[in-house]
């Protein structure tokens, strides 16, 4: 009876069902990949969806996979893990979330295929590389070139500080994420720079999120150009510790009196990656987040 049952089922509402569950998380996705051929091929687009290459042996293997399928009669191809072979499907056109940690060495291949990517998240070393690769491109025989970015992109600089855009400031800025770019998180706290906050570079920036010492340590008037750019719809300060909380609120009050962009946002207490992970899966952005921490500190600040 049972079976019947569930033979009779909708299979749009069963296709529903998988897909929502594939999204949920990673584990839950490649266990319905061995279900059958049928659901491996309805969930296996979103167990790409969002990947993480935490070290160098994973983004080298994940090159690896992208090679397979652009090459898969090279002779090189033979001597790669079988495992890695996906006949019919290409990993890349699918990658909408990337993580990457320590992925100078093939950053670049690994940006170029996946070019449907929106919530990209790398170390800064990885992100000055891809800012120089027009210098770096002109030693080498011209290559194929790869299909046009089609999506602005979410950036994490995962341990910026004040160099994170040195390329700009040599003017070295039309690169692979020279544009494009609508959002830009730096992570990681950096000391006095006046031009650590020179945004020029990215003339379809629209969020720009640092922590909140970085901030403050930088030039009064340096943040107040900031705030003043005809394009930056947020300036978001991340609150790490209840001790910056005072701090946080005074220069709220402050930037206030002038801007309208500027945001609080208290550390969500998770670790960088995991707060990334969950974002993307459709949890709340730091955006979003920044959006009504504010709404809720300027209503406690108005006078009664």
């Amino acid at each position: 009876m049972e079976n019947r049952l569930f033979t009779n089922f909708p299979p749009e509402v069963v296709w529903h069902i998988f897909e929502h569950a594939a999204r949920s998380s990673s584990s839950t996705c490649k266990a319905l990949c061995l279900v059958n051929s049928w659901s491996r091929q309805l969930v296996l687009p979103h167990l790409f969806s969002t990947v993480i290459l935490p070290t160098e042996a994973a983004i080298k293997d994940f090159r690896s996979m992208i090679f397979l399928q652009a090459n898969p009669n090279d002779k090189m191809a033979t001597h790669v893990s079988q495992k890695l072979r996906l006949p019919d499907f290409v990993p890349s056109e699918h990658v909408q979330n990337l993580w990457m940690e320590d992925a100078y060495n093939g950053v670049k291949k690994v940006m170029e295929s996946c070019y449907n990517a929106e919530h990209v998240a790398m170390d800064q070393e990885s992100f000055l590389h891809l800012m120089y690769v027009p210098l770096v491109r002109s030693y080498f025989p011209a290559e194929p070139s790869p299909p046009e970015r089609s999506h602005p992109l979410q950036l994490v600089i995962i341990d910026s500080d004040s160099r994170w855009n040195r390329a700009s400031r040599q003017g070295r800025s039309q690169a692979l994420l020279s544009t494009g770019i609508t959002h830009i998180r730096l992570a990681s706290p950096m000391i006095r720079d006046n031009d650590a906050l020179d945004i020029a570079a990215f003339p379809d920036l629209t969020h720009f999120a640092m922590p909140l010492s970085s901030c403050l340590a930088q030039d009064p008037d340096v943040v107040s150009r900031l705030l003043q750019n005809s394009t930056l719809q947020m300036l978001v300060c991340v609150i790490d510790g209840d001790n910056e909380r005072e701090l946080a609120r005074a220069w709220l009050r402050d930037a206030r009196r002038g801007c309208t962009n500027a945001f609080l946002v208290e550390s969500s207490g998770l670790g960088l990656r995991e707060e990334w992970e969950a974002e993307v899966r459709g949890g709340k952005s730091v955006w979003e987040r920044a959006i009504g921490y504010t709404r809720k500190v300027l209503k406690e600040d108005a006078p009664t």
